[in-house]
């Protein structure tokens, strides 16, 4: 995972300039991904089309490999307020969590998070979510910090995931 999320980070960056996506949070897992952003043109097919064919050529190519780096299509939802997104970023910071990887997703290597808690997230790419955008910058990391924290009982985490599955949350 260590080569490819650079790889990720840079596609990201990349792609998203060229398609007009708006990322917002990212993390690497070690058998999928996850990936909050919005598209003011609706187009996200072709960024998600662009970014994997990008990330799977260029991990292929760096590790001498012919697989898929895929295994199946990516799935889309339509967060529809506020509410949910703030979950939405909780459920995904919180994956390494769940995953017995860490106790601290703040500590976590692989997510947009550290970006953001170090103020580096344009040079990245990155933009802020309506959660963000509508807190102070005093309090923007601090709320963020906070969130990503805030363990997800497990009705919780599995209310989320069962909405994550449909087109609109």
């Amino acid at each position: 995972m260590d080569l490819s999320f650079p790889i990720f980070m840079d596609t990201i960056k990349v792609i998203s300039k060229r398609t007009d996506f708006r990322p917002h949070h990212f993390i690497l897992m070690n058998n999928h991904y996850h990936l909050i952003g919005s598209t003011p043109q609706a187009n996200l097919y072709k960024f998600m089309q662009i970014f994997q064919t990008t990330v799977s050529q260029a991990i292929n190519n760096a590790t001498n490999r012919t697989n898929h780096i895929f295994g199946s299509r990516y799935g889309a939802t339509i967060v529809m307020s506020e509410y949910h997104l703030t979950n939405v970023i909780r459920y995904l910071y919180q994956n390494p969590v769940r995953a017995n990887i860490t106790n601290d997703p703040l500590r976590y290597p692989y997510s947009s998070l550290k970006y953001y808690l170090t103020s580096e997230w344009p040079h990245y790419g990155f933009y802020m979510d309506s959660y963000l955008e509508n807190l102070s910058e005093r309090s923007r990391l601090k709320n963020l910090e906070e969130l990503c924290k805030a363990k997800l009982i497990e009705n919780e985490y599995l209310c989320i995931k069962k909405n994550l599955r449909k087109k609109f949350f």
